[in-house]
């Protein structure tokens, strides 16, 4: 059921590699030709190092320290992981580059809440749906409503499409360029070697926020899962695709929580998902045609902003229920902290928080407890929950259940 990505985590770092890159062969008077190549090369270069690196940590059994993430932290990084998806939603929907909380004013003006109205309304209609009508064909189903909504609105109101796109509704994307000349710029005979060591630093910081990234994305599934699961083994896999990735021409990847966590409510256990994933992605980059230039914004903002109202209700309202008093009081400042600082530095304040609480004996491990006995003392890899005919999928893959059985509609997307 899981799903991978190209991550965000890794991409920071290959920026600030490219731009180091290209500064150094500007200053040694080298032409375009070769400063691309070298920043081409490059990356692929570094993704594939961090792959291998990913690889070691693995084997080391280095990423079993994660474990020892108290679950209230963890909530407040899932709780962010919302806001963050629905921050970005709303910044694709209204064209405007937002990067935190405080920015968000720039989001107010009249043209850019109209923009973002649509998938308002259509994230929070998905989500509500979902709660109410208990099968997994909402999601498609819904997405193929809104498109279809606003290409009716469209002809009903006389807007063309290239109006739609000047007003912002749709994006104006360029052609592609044909795919079998995605490699063409990978010209080794043109790459500035010496340009390259002097990115050492910024790629070592690069493997640890990427192991460090990684390991928090399967310590979020893990969460969601009956059984634990085996860091150390997902962390490897993570791993080899980096190195693949990197060995093709292609930059850092990891799991993406999100869409993993769905498949997981979903009740998906089969590796069908991933090739159709695969086979639909290779389409689109096969394809002479953008298909960005035909889906509004709006479709992948009410995609986000569903995600966000799912993750930051469950983190910041339902999971009150489970959590002791102080748990519940570390997963609000953990959210507020990164908040205020960034992933590492709020993830590392909640484990503060955290230790000052059981140092004067507040009950902060109740969750710990709980998962500890609920553990069979198994620990399984995600290619491994797959169930044979006779066996009943675990209630976490109930996607309108709670503890009590009861439908409560998903927690979690």
């Amino acid at each position: 059921f899981a799903v991978g990505q190209v991550q965000d985590a890794g991409l920071i770092f290959l920026s600030a590699i490219a731009s180091s890159i290209v500064k150094y062969c500007k200053n040694d008077e080298r032409d375009d030709e070769e400063i691309l190549a070298t920043t081409l090369v490059g990356l692929s270069i570094f993704t594939a190092l961090l792959g291998v690196a990913l690889v070691i940590i693995g084997r080391l059994k280095l990423a079993n320290y994660v474990k020892m993430l108290p679950t209230a932290v963890v909530g407040g990084y899932l709780a962010f992981i919302g806001f963050f998806c629905g921050q970005g939603g709303l910044s694709l929907m209204s064209n405007v580059q937002v990067s935190g909380i405080f920015q968000w004013y720039k989001l107010a003006k009249k043209r850019e809440i109209l923009l973002s109205l649509p998938g308002l309304l259509g994230g929070f209609g998905i989500y509500f749906s979902m709660r109410t009508i208990k099968h997994m064909a909402v999601l498609p189903l819904s997405v193929a409503l809104v498109i279809i909504s606003f290409y009716f609105t469209l002809e009903i109101t006389g807007m063309s499409l290239d109006d739609a796109k000047a007003f912002g509704w749709v994006n104006q994307a360029d052609a592609p360029p044909v795919w079998y000349h995605t490699w063409d710029y990978i010209k080794f005979d043109k790459v500035v070697w010496s340009a390259l060591p002097g990115q050492a630093l910024t790629v070592i910081s690069m493997i640890f926020v990427v192991a460090l990234s990684s390991s928090l994305d399967i310590a979020a599934i893990d969460l969601e899962i009956s059984k634990p699961l085996e860091y150390n083994y997902e962390l490897r896999m993570i791993g080899l695709s980096n190195i693949l990735s990197g060995c093709s021409g292609g930059y850092t990847g990891s799991y993406i929580f999100s869409q993993s966590i769905f498949s997981l409510r979903a009740g998906i256990r089969s590796r069908l998902m991933g090739y159709v994933i695969a086979i639909c992605e290779a389409i689109t980059v096969v394809i002479p045609i953008s298909i960005l230039n035909y889906v509004p914004n709006f479709v992948f903002g009410s995609l986000l902003l569903m995600i966000c109202v799912d993750l930051m209700v469950e983190w910041l309202w339902d999971v009150r229920k489970k959590l002791s008093q102080a748990e519940y009081s570390v997963t609000l400042l953990t959210f507020f902290f990164i908040q205020l600082t960034s992933v590492e530095y709020g993830i590392i304040c909640g484990i503060i928080l955290h230790l000052v609480l059981l140092k004067f004996g507040f009950n902060v491990n109740s969750q710990e407890k709980d998962r500890s006995e609920n553990s069979i003392n198994e620990h399984i890899t995600i290619s491994e929950m797959v169930p044979t005919p006779d066996v009943n999928l675990p209630k976490e893959t109930n996607i309108f259940s709670n503890d009590n059985g009861k439908n409560s509609g998903p927690i979690m997307v």
